[in-house]
């Protein structure tokens, strides 16, 4: 009878455990719901604006265009910050973001640019960034089609 107990609060504790685990983790770790900062639809293309999980990191826009090259393995996206900020068209913001994210530790110089977009937003993969991007552009465009 005591082992029957056990067993049914282990598997209740095991079962809870996982449905923790898969909230968490299934949008990347982060809380979708205090990441934007703003969204716009310009030209017929969305544009989020996401809040840095560093206070001392500039929020970072990004398009649609954006993750469409990083899906398809742009150079620019698969570039190690290294050589990011050696390149001499870097803007001054990406400049002083990439320095303050790797001085404040949040990435390395060996880390690529579409890691490093992940992880200055508070996402643990580049996977569920982009998932979590494309998600909010096909909000905005419902949006979008609703105010029109």
């Amino acid at each position: 009878m005591k082992k029957s107990i056990l067993y049914v609060v282990g598997l209740v504790v095991l079962a809870l455990l996982i449905i923790l685990l898969i909230i968490f983790f299934g949008n990347g770790g982060v809380n979708t719901k205090d990441i934007i900062n703003n969204t716009s639809y310009i030209e017929n293309k969305a544009i989020v604006e996401l809040k840095t999980a560093n206070e001392k990191l500039d929020n970072l826009i990004v398009s649609e265009d954006i993750i469409k090259e990083m899906k398809n393995n742009a150079k620019k996206y698969s570039m190690k910050l290294s050589e990011v900020l050696a390149d001499k068209d870097i803007s001054s913001k990406d400049l002083y973001n990439i320095s303050k994210a790797i001085e404040e530790k949040i990435v390395t110089k060996d880390t690529t640019l579409k890691e490093y977009y992940a992880k200055i937003t508070g996402f643990r993969n580049v996977n569920a960034f982009i998932k979590f991007c494309e998600e909010s552009f096909e909000n905005i465009r419902k949006e979008n089609k609703e105010q029109s």
